[in-house]
């Protein structure tokens, strides 16, 4: 059975909400998963600190060989990371 480590996001993903949520992240990597999954579904709004992150920990997963999958991820979040041309870099 695969390992799974999941953590959501919340309803923003913003510079005054990403060390909250960078410590969700950190706690989720200290359970050694073999996936770790955002889910961004209930993003009102992003900027890009909050993008930086989910890079960043997309990032983690690939030096530590943990699959990385964001999930449902939410209309505010898909428009503002197409705004930013960041469409090949977070695909979901």
């Amino acid at each position: 059975m695969t390992k799974k480590s999941t953590v959501s996001c919340g309803k923003f993903l913003d510079i005054a909400h990403v060390a909250d949520i960078k410590k969700r992240v950190a706690a989720a990597f200290d359970k050694n998963p073999e996936v770790l999954s955002l889910t961004a579904d209930q993003i009102e709004r992003v900027d890009s600190a909050g993008l930086q992150l989910m890079i960043s920990t997309m990032n983690q997963c690939a030096r530590k060989n943990i699959e990385f999958k964001l999930v449902k991820a939410s209309e505010v979040f898909l428009n503002t990371r197409d705004l930013l041309g960041m469409k090949t870099v977070l695909p979901c």
